[in-house]
């Protein structure tokens, strides 16, 4: 399956041509489209912060795409988290400008509003 005539097929999900910040919502679709196989879970920023047994469990049946609302960006972001220590988390972060393999606090994800947890249907 090519997934780039996916992302093409959403690029009206962005809110403009020229401005390519997508609200929780719209990611929310992409994330639940059939084609990539996911659960997706909607849960509170306060939940997820706390909430290590959940994060294990997800990550136990492998990596999990999170969306958070990103400050620096001044957006919704999405990241692949696969692995955790305590309360970090290992991830790929896909920003060309400030991006690659990183780690950061559970908490970091938890800015603004909820975070969308999406993980391999089995």
């Amino acid at each position: 399956m090519d997934r780039s005539s996916i992302f093409e097929e959403f690029q009206h999900l962005c809110n403009s041509e020229h401005d390519k910040r997508i609200e929780l919502g719209r990611m929310k679709v992409l994330f639940a489209d059939h084609r990539f196989g996911l659960d997706v879970e909607e849960v509170s920023a306060k939940y997820f912060a706390t909430a290590f047994g959940f994060i294990f469990q997800k990550l136990k049946a492998g990596p999990m795409i999170i969306g958070y609302w990103e400050p620096v960006m001044n957006s919704w972001h999405g990241v692949l988290v696969y692995g955790m220590d305590g309360d970090v988390l290992h991830y790929l972060n896909p920003d060309s400008a400030s991006g690659g393999l990183l780690t950061n606090s559970i908490e970091y994800f938890c800015s603004k509003g909820n975070v969308l947890v999406a993980s391999r249907k089995w």
